[in-house]
């Protein structure tokens, strides 16, 4: 009886755990993984990213080798949470933006470019010298976004800018100083509604009217902007020296009346 029960608990250890997000279908110990950033600029060496650039699309480089003699299978899910092994406090984290899947013979190498985002916005893209480990599934609003930019195929800078605007709450300067536009902006609003993602009413006020004075009045973005700036400034002096006057001088009109 005891003999039973020993054969019985080794099958039980030894058999495959079954496959998760960032992990693979049999034991953790039968797959070589390394995940790092696809661009290299070093002298010499051309970059491997797809062309869209190195902050968003397939900008993530995944190198897995089955050391087993059985089949095997490493995923990863849109949602998941990238973190650079060091420096990591100079590097970004990386958001993953697409399903990640990849099946294996016995011995099989497999190297792929997979859609990731950056998720950290003041710090560097990630590069080829930079590895990373498959973290923890990102908080709901940036999983529901990851997976919205997946089905509209919006792996582009329009995702990118809705990334940053949940990760770092990136205001409409910072994403302008990262190249957005005013179509960009409103595209990346489209993929936040979509997401059911809150943004504030500023940010929303300020991407909209940036939009309509750049897409329908045909204005540069500077000339935008600097419109906005005056319309804000005009705003305040009214506030200021019309309406609260005004406010005040309805009040005490109203008391001596009284």
């Amino acid at each position: 009886m005891h003999q039973l029960l020993i054969v019985l608990l080794t099958l039980a250890v030894s058999l495959p755990s079954t496959g998760r997000s960032g992990n693979v279908s049999q034991s953790p110990s039968q797959l070589e993984v390394e995940i790092s950033g696809a661009h290299t600029a070093k002298p010499g060496k051309r970059a491997i990213t797809d062309g869209d650039g190195i902050h968003f699309g397939k900008c993530m480089k995944l190198l897995v080798k089955n050391r087993a003699q059985r089949q095997a299978t490493f995923s990863m899910k849109q949602g998941d949470v990238l973190f650079p092994l060091a420096p990591e406090d100079s590097v970004q984290q990386m958001l993953v933006t697409a399903n990640v899947q990849v099946s294996l013979g016995p011995n099989e190498p497999r190297t792929i470019l997979f859609y990731a985002m950056c998720a950290q916005m003041p710090l560097l893209a990630p590069n080829a010298d930079v590895k990373y480990n498959v973290g923890q599934h990102s908080d709901s609003s940036l999983s529901r976004l990851a997976a919205v930019i997946n089905r509209k195929g919006s792996q582009d800078q329009t995702g990118q800018y809705a990334v940053w605007m949940v990760s770092d709450r990136a205001s409409v300067d910072d994403l302008l100083s990262h190249g957005a536009t005013g179509e960009s902006l409103s595209g990346a609003l489209e993929l936040l509604d979509e997401a059911a993602t809150p943004i504030s009413f500023d940010q929303r006020a300020h991407i909209s009217l940036l939009s309509f004075l750049t897409m329908t009045c045909g204005l540069n973005l500077e000339l935008a902007q600097y419109a906005i700036r005056i319309a804000f400034v005009l705003i305040i002096y009214a506030i200021i020296f019309k309406w609260i006057p005004a406010f005040f001088g309805l009040i005490f009109k109203r008391r001596r009346v009284s």
